[in-house]
């Protein structure tokens, strides 16, 4: 199955953002979609590094004046909308026809851009073993 109202087989795409949650949430997404409800689904083939250049994507916009088009994506999940709030806004109020929707949460809650002064994670380190660098953890 494809989108409805598409004269030739459209897929539903997903962006793919450039960290590893955006990752195993598109995967999961894809599998539900493809899988479970039978539409044909592909993931965007460059991942996407940031989140404005997501929102380009579902509206299927080159740039924040949508005086070029691309090929437009469906679905995004792990958008982080904090990071671009207020460029998310004004590029709704300038292209309300093409703006993306935000349906809300997944359901879970996170931080990002959370960091620690080089020294505070050394003494952690070496006071407890505390590993501040995830890749110590392993």
């Amino acid at each position: 199955s494809s989108l409805k109202g598409e004269s030739t087989p459209t897929p539903i795409r997903l962006v793919v953002y450039d960290w590893a949650s955006a990752d195993v949430a598109s995967t999961l997404v894809e599998i539900l979609i493809g899988e479970v409800l039978g539409y044909h689904v592909v993931q965007d083939a460059t991942k996407t590094v940031s989140i404005f250049d997501g929102i380009l994507k579902l509206a299927g916009c080159t740039s924040a004046d949508c005086s070029q088009s691309q090929v437009n994506s469906h679905v995004a999940v792990e958008t982080w909308l904090a990071e671009a709030i207020t460029l998310f806004q004004n590029f709704q109020e300038s292209n309300a026809a093409k703006a993306p929707e935000d349906l809300g949460s997944m359901g879970y809650n996170g931080d990002h851009n959370l960091f620690v002064k080089g020294s505070i994670r050394d003494i952690a380190y070496q006071d407890s073993g505390l590993a501040l660098d995830f890749y110590k953890s392993f």
